[in-house]
């Protein structure tokens, strides 16, 4: 019933669904492949496959499946993803995914650049060093610069009241009087 209308890759995920909770997994892998093929800018389409992939073993296209997605779309949510996916290979991946969100980084008059993508990538990976080491020497989305001055208070007090005066900074002019 559900494939009578296949216009959008929300049909496939319930159709993958629907498979998936039959028990019946290689059809749900043949269905995520077809979804993917028919709408590869669904936003959940690679994931999906992605999921099927791992479940069937095949790990190295289902880590490819996520790189992709992550070039895609650079979220903290599509970065977690690839960094459960990756395993061992996570320190590498690492690395070249930090990278690429770098050289994407707008540049700012001044010669910084805007950095939170980044940092907010190393916030979420518990990677609080490197993200103050960024943070000192790049612009920031002032959300961030309060979220690691409170996860580096205890660690580098200094540092934490920069960034708490550079949220301070940013966020008095929005403030109404």
């Amino acid at each position: 019933v559900i494939s009578h209308d296949l216009t959008s890759g929300h049909s496939y995920e319930r159709i993958v669904a629907a498979c998936e909770a039959a028990g019946r997994q290689r059809e749900a892998m043949q269905w995520a492949e077809r979804g993917l093929k028919a709408h590869p800018d669904w936003r959940g389409m690679r994931p999906l496959l992605a999921r099927q992939y791992e479940r069937a073993g095949l790990t190295d296209e289902s880590l490819e499946l996520y790189w992709q997605d992550f070039q895609r779309q650079h979220t903290v949510e599509t970065w977690q993803a690839l960094k459960n996916s990756a395993g061992q290979q996570w320190s590498r991946l690492r690395t070249r995914a930090l990278e690429d969100v770098s050289r994407r980084e707008r540049a700012l008059p001044d010669g910084r650049r805007d950095a939170s993508l980044r940092t907010g990538l190393l916030i979420a990976d518990h990677d609080f060093d490197a993200a103050r080491v960024l943070a000192e020497q790049h612009e920031i989305a002032p959300e961030l610069l309060d979220s690691l001055a409170q996860q580096i208070a205890t660690t580098h007090p200094e540092s934490a009241a920069g960034l708490l005066q550079r949220f301070v900074n940013a966020s008095l002019p929005r403030c109404q009087p």
